[in-house]
């Protein structure tokens, strides 16, 4: 195990470094638990939390969604953004791509998998972050090939579409976030399908 990995039955780790920015920001530091070896002394704290510096998380580059999700001779836009939903009540948040079942999708940027897993209408879905406050979800999948935390390249494959969820048949829901709003995913995809 590395140090300072997170697990969800561990604590959360505070290096040397994170622990005086801290103290840095007068934040007391409070309920200490012990003193670890995992590699070397580090400091287990059950929270610090803070408005002061984080630390930056720099994402690859051709971290900006760009591309279709999938490739297929017989992939087409089944529906689009913005298209009324539930008997006009609601849009469409993303785009439909109907494609065979089990045709690999791939990241359209590079990032980190926030999730990985199962979501009532959205089924089996991935949602990359890129950085910037771009997100991209994948969802309807069949089989997810990515596991929360992982970083990703642009292009490498995902997961597989699929119809799970609320689907009536085999497709992408792709979606594009920007600050956790859904904005029209055409708008970062250029050429054709196919």
């Amino acid at each position: 195990m590395r140090f300072g990995m997170r697990l969800p039955y561990m604590p959360r780790i505070i290096s040397p470094i994170n622990m005086r920015s801290c103290l840095t920001h007068r934040v007391p530091v409070t309920r200490v638990l012990s003193m670890v070896f995992l590699g070397m002394m580090a400091v287990v704290v059950s929270g610090c939390r803070h408005g002061g510096p984080q630390p930056e998380v720099r994402f690859p580059e051709r971290s900006v969604p760009q591309g279709w999700p999938v490739s297929s001779p017989n992939a087409r836009v089944s529906s689009e953004f913005g298209d009324s939903r539930a008997h006009g009540t609601r849009k469409h948040k993303g785009i439909d791509i109907s494609v065979p079942e089990g045709t690999p999708v791939h990241a359209t940027a590079a990032g980190r998998v926030r999730f990985s897993g199962a979501q009532s209408n959205y089924g089996e879905l991935i949602m990359l972050d890129h950085g910037g406050g771009l997100e991209t979800v994948y969802a309807h999948l069949r089989k997810r090939l990515v596991s929360g935390n992982a970083w990703v390249k642009r292009g490498q494959e995902i997961g597989k579409a699929g119809k799970s969820g609320n689907a009536t048949g085999s497709h992408v829901h792709y979606e594009v976030r920007r600050n956790g709003v859904a904005v029209n995913p055409r708008a970062y995809i250029s050429g054709s399908l196919k």
